[in-house]
């Protein structure tokens, strides 16, 4: 059984974010995004570290902690 987050669409999704959006944040192209999400390449381990840290940012945003710079 698949986890929830373990697809870029559903990370997506919950960002509400268009699939241009997200490609644009991940700096990869949205064609890339369209081939994920259809299950058509599978997404590199960057795609998938840089979508979980976009979904812990705003998990972490929602909980009134504002993000501090590295």
């Amino acid at each position: 059984m698949k986890a929830q987050w373990d697809n870029l669409k559903s990370i997506r999704l919950v960002l509400d974010k268009s699939q241009s959006e997200i490609a644009a944040l991940l700096g990869i192209s949205t064609r890339a995004v369209q081939s994920y999400e259809q299950g058509w390449r599978k997404m590199p381990l960057h795609v998938q570290k840089g979508a979980a840290l976009l979904l812990f940012l705003d998990w972490r945003k929602g909980r009134g902690q504002a993000a501090k710079p590295c």
